[in-house]
């Protein structure tokens, strides 16, 4: 427990840190673990699953309840089952938290609130050109869901597109 609530051990952060592993699925994999949330993982980190490991960085980041959260390509290592449930959650947390998303899948992205397009070290509310598009490779989506109401007409994402 002290590495999902980093050593908080207030009720509240407790109860917080449980529903989002619950909300991730993390709680069926730690009930099998010899002491459940209580298991010392130590230099065996390498054999917990990626797809587990990211959801545990993810519980531990959110179980803070922070005003902002950067996400940068955070369902990359999930399932698709782990990132439903992630999508889930942030679907859950939109309008209480600011969150910017990096992301090649669309998943995520649809959530976002507003679209940018970064290229040339800039963000623009347009794509780029054919010209200065890079090749899919290259490319990365940042998204933002924010709590705060958009003035004007707000797009459907914030998608920012890295551009080499």
């Amino acid at each position: 427990m002290d590495n999902l609530t980093q050593f908080r051990r207030e009720p509240e952060v407790v109860a917080e840190t449980i529903a989002l592993a619950s909300k991730l699925g993390l709680d069926r994999v730690i009930a099998r673990m010899p002491q459940g949330y209580e298991t010392q993982i130590g230099a065996n980190l390498g054999a917990i699953p990626a797809d587990v490991r990211q959801r545990i960085a993810i519980v531990r980041a959110l179980a803070q309840r922070p005003a902002i959260v950067i996400f940068d390509e955070a369902n990359t290592a999930l399932d698709g089952p782990s990132d439903e449930r992630l999508r889930q959650l942030l679907l859950e947390m939109k309008g209480r938290t600011t969150i910017f998303l990096v992301s090649f899948r669309p998943t995520l992205l649809k959530l976002a609130d507003r679209t940018l397009h970064l290229y040339d070290r800039q963000l623009h509310a347009e794509p780029p050109a054919p010209e200065t598009t890079a090749p899919p490779e290259t490319e990365a989506r940042v998204a933002a869901l924010t709590p705060q109401p958009v003035v004007g007409p707000a797009p459907e994402a914030i998608v920012g597109r890295a551009v080499a």
